[in-house]
């Protein structure tokens, strides 16, 4: 609440697609074949939210030998540069004929080989990795005329740890004339070949395609070294061809194995490769989800628009925390009539499935796709169906978070949020009201005790934290809010968001603040609009009237910063003096006037008497501050302990920056150390016990200190090295961010994935 500081070549079709295999009840736990600390890795793929960004139905079919093209950077959270390569679902919608489609780079030389394969009149679907072409756009081609959905569920940086290679073919048994016999396993070493490097490669992206098979059956792809999975690659029919994409783990010699249950021939073709330094760590296919058998969900048939919520975090041998995204195969095992399943982030229990498909089937028909799964609420997906059928989840591998560097940290009531050396944020804590800004709306049993990606947002600047609300401020001066609106603090008229939205202000905004339930910015021409609740005067516009929309402050023009607190809000001015609105007993304004009794409310600005040369200036509930002056820093309201007029903190110097909240507060010395005051009863002020009438150092914090923020019964602290640490209580909600619910500790704790 209060802070300041005192001054190329197409890659594609990158698919775990294990498919239904024979009857079996699979019960293994999923064993790494290769990890690393995730310290040690580079991000090689970000999860986003499943979003629709191609679909023809709305318009003219695409003719037989089209290309449609559409762009995916800057859309559902891909940035606008830096983006290598989408995941993506490529779905062809009752195809005039049988044919191909394929997905490449926009602008460049269509490739030779698929994506998909489909026949007359079939919906199908598989998951694909286009590279980004012209204008971050993709093109999709399909060989006979078709409808085209194209759903996005990822992206991979530049720099990232996976590599394209020019599509190639590596086996195709019809050269020799041999099929393989049902029941064989082919044994394929690609090291050295086809792109792959000799060493370093842990996963490479194949095709693998079934050709005339003499019957019934599936493919597997699975490691060398390992039993054979119950999961397959590739179903298929007798006589009909059939193709599926996998992440092949390779062992140390570059092989991998495929098995088939029927005598076919078999071709296979290499895309890309994943390398050691890598965030994929490729599993032995684990069965996480089956309702024929009762694993991971009741044994029942999911009926038609129903679905199942299963947990993957901390199960099955993955990671409690730490996962970007869960790399697995869904299943509908004979449906009851033709549709699709949609996997997707757990949206909580009133949350909302997003409009995408994952699996087409038709009536009777066992299908399968391969998805890149970004965790939801409480580490879960939801796999949903259009149909009544059975559900089939194999996990085959997962994409690890690397740590982030942070540069800020906001802490709220119960929710905290750091920005990170990257533009980007990632919140933890309470989602009651969307205040983690994940997308998930908010349910009364929403938290996440991990951080979590804010959706959309790029180019940070800085963060504010509300009560019960989160905005972030661009260095194009763009704000954006998110979380609980109940008073319009998100300068919307009505309703909870759970992903940010942009405020409307009058100009670019240089200094953004969040109070309890209302919201601040200072504008670039030196002016103040603030917005949400005003029932006090916070919003400082001569009124007590609650706005959505951002207001004046009167008379205020030449602001340099601005602060919000509980009730009240304080403006520096340029010319080092300070200028209050708002609840004004107990001297809050510092315009001398101690009324203890009553509600004395000042709806225009009042100046801080006694302030003048300050450089920064802050607000929590029962005090403010300005610091950077002649003595250091100076202070009034009645949590500065003199009825009127200016006071210090007993014990504080000349602090680098200093955080108020509602009865503690932190600051930054000059030395970098973190020292706080106050209420103590959670160990939110960094000592054993007691509440402190001074600074004390946080105990188990060095001198590597560089930004502090004190929330409601909680404190957090960024280091130098990006790494974030908070303590005191996690209010039953993580607010710690270290993975666990509640409890609480005056010793700093580490935050997941951070430095």
């Amino acid at each position: 609440m209060g802070r300041v500081v005192a001054t190329g070549i197409v890659s594609f079709l990158v698919a775990a697609l294990a498919l239904l295999a024979p009857a079996a009840q699979p019960q293994a736990t999923a064993a790494p074949l290769t990890a690393s600390p995730a310290s040690a890795k580079v991000a090689n793929m970000i999860a986003t939210a499943p979003t629709r960004m191609m679909d023809t139905r709305s318009g003219a079919r695409p003719e037989a030998g089209s290309t449609r093209s559409v762009t995916v950077t800057g859309r559902a959270g891909i940035p606008t540069s830096g983006v290598s390569a989408v995941v993506m679902n490529l779905t062809v919608v009752s195809p005039a004929k049988s044919g191909w489609a394929a997905v490449f780079p926009a602008g460049a030389t269509r490739p030779v080989v698929s994506s998909i394969n489909y026949v007359t009149g079939e919906t199908v679907a598989n998951q694909a990795v286009a590279n980004i072409g012209k204008n971050g756009q993709i093109s999709v081609y399909t060989a006979s005329a078709a409808h085209l959905l194209v759903d996005v569920m990822g992206y991979f940086p530049v720099g990232g740890g996976y590599t394209a290679v020019t599509p190639s073919r590596v086996v195709d048994s019809r050269s020799t004339g041999v099929a393989r016999a049902a029941g064989s396993t082919t044994t394929i070493a690609l090291g050295g070949k086809a792109g792959v490097p000799p060493s370093g490669a842990t996963a490479a992206i194949v095709n693998v395609t079934v050709v005339s098979p003499a019957g019934d059956g599936y493919a597997q792809v699975y490691p060398v070294g390992v039993p054979r999975p119950t999961a397959s690659s590739v179903n298929f029919a007798a006589k009909r061809t059939a193709a599926g994409l996998a992440i092949a783990a390779l062992d140390a010699q570059g092989r991998f194995n495929i098995y088939t249950s029927s005598s076919a021939h078999l071709i296979v073709d290499v895309a890309g490769w994943i390398g050691s330094g890598s965030t994929y760590t490729p599993v032995t296919p684990v069965r996480a989800l089956d309702t024929r058998y009762g694993v991971g969900a009741t044994r029942v048939r999911v009926p038609a628009t129903g679905g199942v919520t299963i947990r993957l975090a901390g199960t099955n041998g993955l990671p409690k925390t730490g996962i970007e995204a869960v790399q697995a195969t869904v299943t509908a095992v004979r449906p009851s009539s033709a549709g699709y399943l949609a996997a997707v982030p757990a949206a909580g229990p009133s949350g909302e499935t997003p409009v995408v498909s994952s699996v087409n089937f038709a009536a009777g028909m066992t299908a399968a796709n391969a998805v890149t799964l970004k965790l939801g609420w409480n580490g879960a997906v939801t796999v949903s169906s259009s149909a009544e059928t059975d559900l089939i989840l194999d996990i085959t591998g997962y994409w690890v978070t690397p740590d982030a560097a942070a540069t800020q940290v906001a802490v709220g009531v119960n929710q905290a949020c750091a920005v990170l050396s990257t533009g980007t944020m990632r919140c933890w804590g309470n989602n009651w009201s969307g205040q983690l800004g994940a997308g998930i709306p908010g349910t009364s049993k929403g938290f996440s005790a991990v951080p979590m990606d804010v959706v959309g947002l790029s180019d940070v600047k800085s963060a504010a934290a509300g009560s019960t609300h989160m905005c972030a401020l661009t260095r194009q001066g763009v704000v954006w809010c998110w979380g609980d609106n109940w008073n319009q603090q998100l300068g919307r008229p009505s309703g909870a968001e759970p992903a940010p939205v942009r405020v409307a202000l009058a100009g670019s905004a240089t200094s953004i603040e969040a109070g309890y339930e209302h919201t601040c910015a200072v504008l670039a021409s030196g002016q103040v609009q603030c917005w949400g609740r005003n029932d006090l005067g916070q919003l400082g516009n001569g009124t007590t009237d609650q706005t959505y929309y951002p207001t004046f402050v009167t008379g205020v023009t030449s602001a340099r910063l601005v602060s919000a607190g509980f009730d009240h809000s304080c403006a520096l001015l340029i010319d080092g003096t300070a200028r209050c609105w708002g609840r004004a007993n107990n001297n809050m304004l510092g315009d001398g006037d101690g009324t203890v009794d009553g509600v004395v409310v000042r709806t225009e600005p009042v100046t801080v008497k006694g302030v003048s040369a300050a450089t920064g200036i802050v607000t929590g509930s029962d005090m403010s501050c300005v610091t950077g002056t002649s003595n250091g820093h100076s202070c009034w309201g009645r949590g500065s302990g003199v009825a009127t007029g200016l006071a210090q903190i007993p014990g504080l110097q000349r602090p680098q920056m200093m955080s108020l909240s509602y009865w503690h507060g932190c600051i930054v010395t000059t030395g970098s150390a973190a020292q706080c005051w106050g209420d103590n009863s959670s160990g939110q002020a960094g000592a054993p016990s007691g509440s402190l009438t001074g600074p004390r150092v946080v105990s188990g914090l060095g001198s590597d200190v560089v930004e502090v923020s004190a929330g409601g019964n909680s404190s957090c602290a960024v280091r130098t090295t990006g790494g974030v640490v908070c303590w005191g209580s996690r209010q039953g909600v993580g607010l710690l961010g270290d993975g666990q619910d509640s409890g609480a500790t005056s010793t700093p704790v580490k935050v997941l994935g951070f430095g």
